[in-house]
């Protein structure tokens, strides 16, 4: 009975490590799927304002809708996502606070300059998660094997 509480236990610690390497490693990809959303929405942006035919708030409704903390107000749009670094979120949010306030010509380089912003981002936590993405993951299961035998 007390070996099977204890082996019970170990598993316990090595799984516990485990998820939580894996749980940080994943969180790295998901916010690159974040990143990725907000460049397909800016993309939608584009397309939609070089077809002339949406008002403001249904260019903006059209494009960012499936983009996570995303809202329209009357008079603005905000993007609240607090994973995303404050930077980026700050040249979002001014872009979607500027919008419709200009011309045609300005809008898509506004919308251009900040989607190169956001394939920077990409870029980056890409880079940033082939390298640290593993380490997290090897780490979570080292750590766990390690606890795991101090244990035994």
């Amino acid at each position: 009975m007390k070996l099977t509480v204890k082996a019970a236990g170990v598993v316990l610690v090595f799984l516990c490590f485990t998820l939580y390497g894996f749980f940080k490693s994943f969180s790295k990809k998901d916010y690159i799927k974040r990143l990725k959303k907000i460049d397909l929405a800016l993309i939608k942006t584009e397309n939609l304002l070089r077809q002339g035919n949406l008002n403001r708030e249904g260019i903006l409704k059209a494009a960012f809708s499936k983009v996570e903390g995303f809202n329209i107000y009357l008079d603005s749009a905000e993007i609240k996502n607090k994973d995303i670094s404050d930077d980026l979120l700050l040249l979002l949010n001014t872009f979607l606070n500027d919008f419709g306030r200009n011309d045609t010509e300005t809008e898509l380089s506004s919308a251009e300059k900040v989607r190169q912003a956001v394939l920077e981002g990409i870029a980056s936590k890409q880079e940033e998660y082939s390298t640290t993405g593993k380490l997290w993951r090897t780490a979570g299961i080292c750590a766990g094997l390690a606890v795991g035998i101090m244990l035994i």
